[in-house]
């Protein structure tokens, strides 16, 4: 059964997340304008809750509105916003992490053979934050920072792209 359109108005949020995540599944343009159109009044906690349900049929369309949350207040929305993002493998933040790890790519020939390298970047670009790229590590992070700056563009590009 359908649900009551006024939960999206005064439902919990868990009633929400129900409500988008019905939505999603039968009019996924609907259920994305109406996000779009409440997470300025929402608070972290339920634009990250509610986020989550745009992997639901998750398509190009969406690119548009899950970019603009790269630059949301939350560090987790930002996180789901770029995870989400990694997963379409034609969109503009894909396409800006094979152009961070292409420079590092190299293609060596060793004496009969070709041996693909790839070394980490020498430095944390300065336009990477507002794509959830973190500089710095947690300090239970075994890898260095260059490693771990490529690990995380490594990890955004669906093996497909």
């Amino acid at each position: 059964d359908p649900p009551d359109p006024q939960i999206w108005e005064t439902g919990t949020l868990e009633q929400r997340r129900h409500f988008i995540a019905w939505t999603r599944r039968r009019d996924p343009a609907q259920a994305r304008t109406l996000l779009s159109a409440a997470m300025g009044e929402m608070d972290a906690r339920e634009r990250a809750r509610l986020l989550e349900t745009m992997r639901m049929g998750l398509s190009a369309d969406d690119e548009d509105v899950i970019e603009s949350l790269l630059r949301d207040r939350s560090k987790d929305v930002r996180q789901i916003a770029a995870d989400l993002l990694a997963m379409l493998p034609d969109s503009r933040y894909v396409q800006r992490m094979i152009e961070r790890l292409a420079p590092g790519l190299k293609n060596e020939r060793k004496l009969l053979r070709r041996k693909l390298t790839l070394e980490p970047p020498e430095q944390f670009g300065a336009d990477w934050k507002p794509d959830a790229l973190e500089e710095s590590r947690a300090q239970s992070e075994p890898l260095g920072d260059r490693a771990w700056w490529l690990y995380q563009i490594a990890r955004a590009i669906p093996p497909c792209a």
